[in-house]
């Protein structure tokens, strides 16, 4: 029998907790439920894990730190251009950690309040640019809130569809050009 590392195990339930917390959300899951989608005890998921909470965070600690790093991108660029680069890098990293999001999308009011206002505040705030009206903010928001729900919705198209797709809607939902400085 090939043994796993704690690494690979940590991993594996990592992954199982993904495909159930999306399919039956955080609290219709289970530590038990975990454990027994790869084989394991509950103790074994515990010995990786301290908590469900403490597994949720370690679960969108890469998507959050991915968007740390765009928002920390974005805030050197002349506005126009950080637009731009925040709805494509906004694009990439939601395609890249789609589980997560999925999750995310049902999960949001389980997350601190200061991470959830934190990098959703200041990503709509960089989408909304210097119009402080409300329907910027709304067309911030539903750029947010539509990338994240285009990206995990079970359809046909491949990340390479969807990208290109994603961009030019949302662009044109903010107002600008879709020939705008690159990001």
């Amino acid at each position: 029998m090939l043994r796993r590392t704690g690494a690979e195990t940590k991993q594996e339930i990592l992954n199982a907790a993904t495909r159930l917390f999306s399919d039956y959300g955080y609290r219709g899951t289970s530590l038990a439920d975990i454990a027994h989608e790869i084989g394991y005890s509950k103790a074994s998921v515990l010995y990786h894990f301290a908590s469900k909470e403490a597994l949720l965070a370690e679960l969108i600690a890469p998507a959050a730190a991915d968007l740390r790093a765009l928002l920390a991108r974005v805030s050197t660029l002349p506005l126009a251009q950080a637009r731009k680069c925040a709805i494509e890098g906004y694009v990439d990293l939601t395609i890249t950690h789609k589980e997560t999001v999925a999750v995310l999308q049902t999960e949001e009011p389980l997350l601190p309040q200061d991470l959830h206002f934190q990098l959703y505040e200041r990503l709509v705030g960089v989408l909304q640019g210097e119009d402080h009206n409300a329907q910027a903010r709304v067309a911030a928001i539903m750029v947010v809130v539509g990338i994240a729900a285009a990206c995990t919705e079970r359809s046909d198209l491949t990340p390479e569809q969807l990208k290109p797709a994603l961009v030019a809607v949302a662009l044109r939902a903010l107002g600008l050009p879709a020939d705008s400085p690159p990001g």
